[in-house]
């Protein structure tokens, strides 16, 4: 510090021996009550300057002490409205607008931090008013943020209407903040059932990330509509978006990237194109090490096998995945569930199957394989929901001329052919010379090849 600020070590040593500075992190400071006698507070343009430069470096909190420091409160609020967020948790946001003096804690600006604020403290009718009350006089296009707010928190009140306008009102300006509501409302439109509206958010919230280059937001849309074709049984319309979160990952993302080869090789492994599943779990599980993938590829590794016609090597595999992750504990007892009821199991199937029963219509189907609910709701359900490849399978367990016809339309058009080799399809021999057996997954032929 002395030779950068051309200063002889021995003064240095000196100011630091006689209290004159103190040490400060890789470096010293002045004592604030020395500081202020001797650098009194510069102009609020310079003041300004430097909370610019220190934002553009990617200080932000070091950019709003120094405003609050400098008593340029306009300018710290604005700041703080761009750059907070409620899950940056009570106390520092407290902390935040307790530095302001209380004439500005009225300001539109503050009104909004405070309904952040509220959402933290689980508060969200306080949150509601507060978001409103600032729209009233924020000026554009901090708007945007305020009305993506207060979308969130009209959605987790249940007010899907109210909510999909703010998301509407808040798309309309670019930057990260049309992407976060464009995701945000495309999230919304898929529990509605509203596939097509939500494919066309996440489009556009693809393209706002990108332009506003935030490469990670924009991998997690891509990702969610990857996610969103996948839903409906649209497999080879999910390689796209999967493909393009991984290249956006790959260099500086390892577990994101590890999650993003599984989807990639569940998507291969559905469509009966099992060597580039092979070659993407392979990958996924070089990084099987990182918290939160390990348990995910030995997941898809069940199904691999459940697939391959080897329940037992299945269960296998499902017993040594463990995790606290609910969404993973619930999927690896829905392959339990099925694997046992392969098995000829079924009252193990049924035991694991309650643990299921948070995935909702995939798991309303084993129940109906199981003879636990009705094929003809199961059906319905998977028409509504527009799951196309559980309805494939609902209509071979079912049977009858009509479903079988319309299950081999959608395996044809939606690549299903490994369903062909499942215990649902094996009483049909309406397509003998098209799939002998299931599919091999240990030697990776397909399923008319050579091991057939």
């Amino acid at each position: 510090m002395a030779e950068a600020l051309a200063v002889p070590q021995a003064a240095w040593a000196a100011l630091l021996d006689g209290g004159w500075l103190w040490l400060a992190g890789e470096g010293a400071a002045l004592p604030t009550t020395l500081r202020r006698f001797l650098a009194p507070l510069p102009a609020p343009e310079e003041v300004r300057r430097a909370a610019q430069a220190l934002q553009a470096g990617g200080f932000a909190a070091a950019a709003l002490d120094t405003l609050a420091a400098g008593g340029c409160w306009a300018d710290y609020l604005d700041l703080l409205a761009w750059t907070t967020r409620s899950a940056q948790g009570e106390a520092a946001l407290r902390a935040r607008l307790g530095a302001l003096p209380p004439v500005w804690r009225e300001q539109p600006p503050a009104l909004y931090v405070a309904g952040l604020l509220a959402r933290a403290a689980h508060d969200l009718s306080g949150a509601h008013a507060l978001y409103t009350s600032a729209l009233a006089g924020l000026a554009a296009p901090a708007t945007a943020l305020a009305h993506n707010a207060r979308g969130v928190v009209r959605a987790m009140e249940g007010d899907v209407a109210g909510a999909l306008d703010d998301f509407a009102q808040a798309a309309h300006w670019p930057g990260l903040t049309a992407g976060e509501a464009n995701h945000n409302r495309a999230t919304l439109l898929v529990q509605q059932g509203r596939h097509a509206e939500a494919e066309r958010s996440l489009n556009a919230a693809v393209a706002a990330f990108r332009a506003a280059a935030d490469p990670v937001r924009e991998a997690r849309s891509l990702e969610t509509l990857g996610t969103l074709q996948f839903g409906r049984g649209l497999l080879r319309e999910a390689l796209g978006p999967y493909r393009a979160a991984l290249t956006l990952l790959r260099d500086s993302h390892p577990t994101e990237t590890a999650l993003a080869l599984l989807n990639l090789a569940e998507c291969h492994l559905l469509l009966g194109e099992l060597a580039e599943c092979h070659a993407q779990l392979q990958e996924a599980s070089a990084h099987a090490h990182l918290p939160g993938v390990r348990g995910w590829t030995g997941r898809l590794q069940a199904l691999a096998a459940l697939q391959g016609g080897d329940p037992a090597g299945a269960l296998e595999v499902l017993a040594r995945t463990t995790t606290q992750d609910r969404s993973l504990q619930a999927e690896v007892a829905l392959l339990q569930a099925r694997a046992q009821r392969e098995q000829g199991q079924p009252g193990a199937a049924r035991a694991a199957l309650a643990h299921a029963r948070p995935l909702g219509l995939r798991a309303e189907l084993e129940a109906a394989l199981l003879g636990e609910a009705a094929l003809d709701d199961v059906i319905e359900a998977a028409r509504a929901e527009e799951a196309r490849l559980e309805l494939a399978t609902a209509l071979l367990e079912r049977g009858a001329p009509d479903d079988l016809r319309e299950a081999l339309d959608l395996i044809q058009t939606h690549g299903y052919l490994p369903l062909l080799g499942t215990r649902a399809a094996a009483p049909w021999p309406l397509w003998p010379t098209m799939t002998p057996r299931a599919p091999c997954f240990r030697c990776m032929c397909r399923p008319w090849g050579p091991c057939a």
